[in-house]
């Protein structure tokens, strides 16, 4: 398990994008268990991602 926290603005969506090869880095390689993710299927990858994203509830 992996945890993105931080401000608004600090690129925790960006880098989410960059894990599910939504965009490419501009340098360097994202590696999941050692393995590249470009070397990856798409669709393999993008199934074994889960998030969890925060919104304001009912109640404040």
């Amino acid at each position: 398990m992996c945890v993105l926290l931080g401000p608004s603005g600090c690129g925790k969506t960006t880098t989410l994008k960059m894990i599910n090869r939504l965009i490419a880095p501009s340098s360097g390689n994202i590696l999941i268990n050692d393995e590249n993710t470009n070397d990856m299927d798409t669709v393999t990858l993008r199934r074994n991602i889960g998030y969890v994203i925060q919104q304001i509830g009912l109640f404040p």
